[in-house]
């Protein structure tokens, strides 16, 4: 039987065999109480016979016996004839089970596959007629959970390009499948007339893109080689981490980066350098892979410990560029060495200073209402 179903998932298979069984259960009952019902049927026709004999003859009493047996076996094969209509609905409704059974992850996927799609041709729209748009409009998942479908970087790779698949499908085809029956075509009201295919692959690499998040990558190592001893289980953890990042800044799915580093595989916000994840090396592996979209720092359970400590550790991590060089011959110089002359402090200010500073009495700190 394997043989008549190859490329058939196991719990698909198993799904199908349970379901024919079921059919095959509905039917013999039916059979059965199809043939009860004759028998019944027989009987009340001759209870039916004995009554209209009884009436005949006048006699009450048996008048009285004669009606309650054809009353009986007349509610009996009513019974029946319901008890067969059930069996034979309910194989029906097997039947139409197993001709479009598919695994939940498949039917998932071609939902949310062809919703990414749709939202995608939304965006393009928006980029175009919206006079306010800048820049391209994208839509696209986040890398999530481990919990959840896509939060695996082989399942968030798979879900946007097979989304962008779709969007090309939806942009390119005259007609697509009725969505109350597969087994019907009907016109494609999101067709381009005159759009080639590698332009709609082009415009769906555009408006559909992820948004990948560090930490939650980072949450996969609860499942990562629980035996190894901590130390060896991280570094291990993130040699995979690396090569899930170089495959995904490779294949152009992602928009936009969330630094986030953590010191565990809990759902941690530490900025980026501060935890045990390769997170700064990530956002270099990405740029190097000619990475252009945006890159946000998502520490925000920082600031109870220290405020502007989100900015300022991501500048130090990074080494960011404050100064080109202070004379001839000088190197440039980063965050990292000039943090503590940044106003005497290692956090962001909290106003503005020297040339930022608007002209005297254009600024005002408070709004000068007498307090009483």
């Amino acid at each position: 039987k394997w043989a008549d179903n190859e490329g058939v998932a196991p719990e698909q298979y198993f799904m199908k065999e349970q379901l024919q069984t079921q059919i095959k259960q509905a039917r013999g009952w039916a059979t059965t109480y199809r043939e009860h019902a004759k028998g019944s049927y027989q009987r009340w026709m001759k209870a039916k016979e004995l009554l209209e004999q009884a009436e005949k003859e006048g006699d009450t009493n048996k008048i009285i016996v004669a009606r309650e047996e054809e009353f009986g076996w007349k509610k009996k094969y009513e019974q029946e004839v319901d008890t067969i209509g059930s069996y034979e609905q309910q194989a029906a409704e097997n039947e139409e089970k197993a001709k479009y059974l598919v695994p939940i992850q498949d039917y998932a996927l071609q939902r949310a596959t062809k919703a990414y799609a749709e939202l995608g041709i939304a965006a393009r729209q928006e980029t175009i007629y919206n006079k306010h748009a800048k820049r391209d409009i994208y839509v696209g998942p986040e890398l999530g959970w481990p919990h959840a479908f896509g939060s695996h970087p082989s399942e968030f790779k798979q879900l946007i390009e097979k989304s962008r698949e779709e969007m090309v499908n939806l942009m390119t085809n005259e007609k697509i499948p009725d969505p109350k029956d597969p087994t019907r075509w009907v016109d494609n009201p999101y067709y381009e007339k005159g759009l080639s295919r590698r332009e709609a692959e082009e415009t769906a690499k555009r408006h559909i893109k992820g948004c990948f998040d560090t930490s939650h990558v980072g949450m996969w190592l609860q499942h990562f080689k629980p035996e190894l001893p901590w130390n060896k289980r991280v570094e291990e953890f993130n040699k995979w981490y690396m090569e899930e990042v170089k495959k995904l800044a490779k294949s152009d799915v992602v928009g936009s980066i969330q630094l986030v580093d953590s010191m565990s595989a809990a759902h941690g916000h530490l900025p980026p350098g501060q935890g045990i994840f390769p997170v700064v090396e990530a956002a270099k592996e990405f740029k190097k892979q000619g990475f252009t979209g945006f890159m946000v720092s998502e520490g925000h359970e920082e600031e109870r410990f220290e405020e502007g400590r989100i900015l300022v550790e991501t500048w130090k991590a990074f080494n960011a560029p404050f100064e080109s060089k202070y004379g001839p011959g000088m190197p440039a110089r980063g965050f990292a060495d000039v943090q503590n002359r940044y106003l005497q402090n290692s956090y962001s200010p909290r106003m503005m200073f020297g040339s930022y500073t608007p002209p005297f009495g254009e600024y005002k700190p408070w709004s000068e209402l007498p307090f009483e």
